[in-house]
């Protein structure tokens, strides 16, 4: 089973992920901008109707070391759109 890497900051680590979409229409970045500058009372009115959608937001690949196989390697991120954001499949490396 593959799990993220987590280091001591947790929300360092999610915000990473979150800005991993880039800075397109349907990035989590936007959002996450607008709440940063909220007061603190204001961020649970900015965030009550949204809706991230976790996945695969891109995919490369590259030659395995000392073969001919090409392995397939996984972006996982948050995006605000389901629409362009594949499920995770258990055949892809994830990074």
């Amino acid at each position: 089973m593959q799990a993220p890497k987590i280091g001591p900051f947790g929300l360092v680590d999610f915000a990473s992920r979150i800005a991993s979409a880039g800075a397109r229409e349907s990035s989590g970045v936007n959002i996450i901008a607008q709440v940063a500058a909220a007061p603190r009372v204001g961020i649970r009115q900015r965030l009550q109707r949204v809706r991230f959608f976790l996945g695969e937001i891109g995919r490369e690949y590259e030659l395995e070391p000392g073969s001919q196989r090409m392995e397939a390697r996984g972006k996982i991120g948050f995006l605000t759109n389901g629409f362009e954001i594949r499920g995770l499949s258990p055949d892809i490396r994830y990074c």
